[in-house]
């Protein structure tokens, strides 16, 4: 089993388990504590198979809309194997940055710009435009200047085929007039 205490800038509301090692069953409390209970796994001992000794749960939440530029959210976690005591995974600590992007790129009209949110992204971000959607294609390029995906018509990219890293984005319509945005993709 793993329990896992969220933080108070979390919204419960949005948990969902994005994937895990062995199949897992959900138990959340009111309080905000979340327990994986990984029925029947049986992993070998490390001394024994330090490969297959390991598991994982991967899981997305969104923040309170409360939450702040500066706000710190830390989290850890307490694994137990059996009937032994709890073993506390490392304390991670994240601090609230702003999250929107302003462009460095020809603004659609005046005095606009482009919105990218969330940034960084987890699995898809967003982009605010002046343009209308059916007029949109947005293109991502990686650090080396490679175009690395090519969205058509949508104002939100998925970011599942990516890597994490940095990425700038280039909006135009179909004029093709252009902006442009940087993107912080993590997984």
């Amino acid at each position: 089993m793993v329990i896992d205490t969220l933080n108070a800038h979390l919204d419960p509301t949005t948990f969902r388990i994005l994937n895990s090692s062995f199949p897992v069953n959900l138990e959340m409390q009111s309080t905000g504590v979340v327990k994986f209970h990984f029925i029947g796994i049986n992993l070998p001992d490390s001394n024994t198979n330090e490969v297959q000794s390991h598991g994982f749960i991967k899981y997305a939440i969104r923040s309170k809309t409360t939450t702040s530029v500066g706000d710190a959210i830390t989290n850890k976690a307490d694994i137990f194997f059996d009937i032994n005591p709890a073993i506390t995974t490392n304390l991670v600590t994240t601090v609230v940055v702003n999250s929107t992007v302003l462009s460095t790129g020809i603004s659609f009209s005046e005095n606009q710009s482009l919105i990218v949110y969330p940034n960084p992204a987890f699995d898809f971000f967003s982009i605010v435009t002046p343009i209308h959607t059916e007029d949109i294609s947005i293109e991502l390029y990686d650090q080396t200047g490679r175009m690395v995906k090519k969205v058509l018509n949508s104002k939100t990219v998925t970011t599942e085929d990516l890597l994490p890293g940095y990425y700038l984005g280039i909006v135009y319509d179909k004029k093709q007039r252009s902006g442009s945005f940087r993107s912080i993709i993590i997984k």
